[in-house]
């Protein structure tokens, strides 16, 4: 098998959103996922999994 570079690759992230100050919902995301795998992200209402996504796609900052 081939050495593959990761499609995305993401250590010790934390997400969240402002309000008034920053909530973090998440934190110590470590994500690492190649051109060949197929990746899901379930969990529950409200953990971040929206958040996460846009994240990967740059549309939103980590909180660290």
């Amino acid at each position: 098998m081939k050495n593959q570079s990761s499609l995305v690759r993401l250590e010790n992230v934390s997400i969240g959103y402002k309000s008034h100050q920053i909530k973090v919902v998440k934190s110590g995301i470590t994500l690492e996922a190649l051109p060949s795998e197929l990746v899901a992200i379930i969990g529950e209402n409200g953990v971040g999994k929206s958040t996460l996504l846009n994240i990967i796609c740059f549309l939103l900052k980590p909180s660290s």
